[in-house]
């Protein structure tokens, strides 16, 4: 077959698509109603079984629309015929009893067709049905996302703030978290899909950096029970030769893919507000006054590179440790790298290489961290015994 055929062949099975596109969804039946009369759902007082409600959400002025995708590609045609219809937006199915029927959502091919056109401004733009069902797809996660409310799933909140759902990291403070707090807590430090997001959204002063502190908390937990299993730290980093393609040949040290998942980053479209939280961290203060007491004596004692990053904030906000740093600029970043690697001299501070001089022994060090963490799991398999006791009595 000659291939001007197959491509006339083409044009018309594209054409015949791209008509269905083009048929407005319009209603006549009468037995259709319309709520902003004020008539009652139907399902609210429905006696039948096995039915499905239609609700067809938005009407547009046919003639409107069409009037519009001509404007939007300046073409004149006084052929067009006017048509007084009304073009539905979109439509879902509801249940007998009231309820949102999974995967029902979907928007009018025609409205989406028009305001493509409209959009780009010409008439050749690609319809196509994968991009329909995508969008269709995201309001339907979105619409069943609506009725999974926590504060309403009793079951849900039950299981959320069992024991065994809580994390092994406590952020030192004097204040326990409130019951959403807690909620909150223990949801995003539960294991998660790779890829899947957890969102917490509420005005200022609601604990949204509270939140933050205890995930990190719960962070260095986890991180350091992955690097006992290292016989020394070493073993937590591999070397990597790479051919520098002007020079000699060079190596780097990657680290473990079992620590990777532990890095994080906080990052805002409001600069001072991730300096504040990056900032604020590494400060004695922010740790002082939990029910441990570990940091309320610790005076001048070196907890955790104290002389780092007392060398990047200044001598004048007392430090606990190099918990956090504030980069996303080449000056912070370069201020980073100097105090890290190569202290400084003004203020004799030491760097990360005078530290590797003390003598620590690895091995205990990974026994103290076994048993601390052995008896926290002993006194949370207690709790979980009493919180079970208390549930299912």
């Amino acid at each position: 077959m000659r291939k001007d055929v197959l491509m006339e062949a083409k044009n018309i099975l594209d054409y015949w698509k791209d008509l269905e596109f083009f048929s407005p969804d319009s209603i006549t039946d009468s037995s259709y109603k319309n709520f902003s009369e004020g008539i009652k759902f139907p399902w609210l007082d429905n006696t039948e079984t096995d039915c499905i409600f239609k609700v067809y959400l938005g009407n547009l002025s046919t003639n409107s629309i069409i009037m519009r995708m001509i404007d939007a590609i300046k073409a004149e045609d006084s052929r067009i015929e006017v048509d007084n219809s009304k073009s539905l937006i979109c439509a879902l199915n509801i249940s007998e009893n009231g309820f949102y029927i999974q995967e029902s959502f979907n928007i009018s091919h025609f409205v989406w067709a028009c305001c493509q056109i409209i959009k780009n401004k010409t008439l050749d733009v690609e319809l196509n049905e994968n991009r329909i069902d995508q969008f269709n797809s995201e309001i339907n996660s979105y619409i069943c996302s609506l009725d999974r409310r926590l504060d309403k799933e009793v079951l849900v909140l039950k299981d959320l703030l069992n024991p065994k759902n809580y994390p092994f990291g406590k952020w030192p403070t004097a204040f326990n978290p409130s019951f959403m707090q807690q909620v909150a807590i223990n949801l995003s430090t539960k294991s998660k899909e790779e890829g899947e997001i957890f969102s917490v959204n509420g005005p200022p002063g609601t604990g949204k950096t509270t939140l933050l502190k205890e995930i990190i908390a719960d962070n260095i937990v986890k991180r350091a029970k992955v690097m006992t299993s290292y016989s020394k730290p070493s073993d937590a980093f591999k070397k990597v030769d790479f051919e520098h393609p002007t020079q000699y040949h060079k190596y780097y040290y990657e680290l473990d893919e079992l620590l990777c998942s532990y890095g994080m980053i906080v990052a805002s479209n409001n600069n001072l507000a991730v300096e504040n939280i990056s900032c604020e961290l590494p400060l004695l203060n922010s740790v002082r006054g939990g029910k441990s007491g570990i940091f309320d004596n610790c005076g001048d004692t070196d907890i955790y590179f104290n002389e780092i990053v007392s060398n990047i904030l200044g001598e004048d906000k007392p430090t606990w440790g190099l918990i956090s740093a504030r980069l996303g600029n080449k000056e912070n970043i370069s201020k980073f790298i100097n105090a890290y690697y190569y202290g400084s001299k003004e203020n004799n501070k030491r760097h990360i290489r005078d530290y590797f001089e003390e003598e620590i022994s690895w091995t205990n060090q990974k026994e103290k961290f076994d048993l601390k963490y052995a008896e926290v799991e002993n006194y949370r398999h207690k709790i979980e015994e009493v919180f079970d006791r208390s549930i299912y009595t």
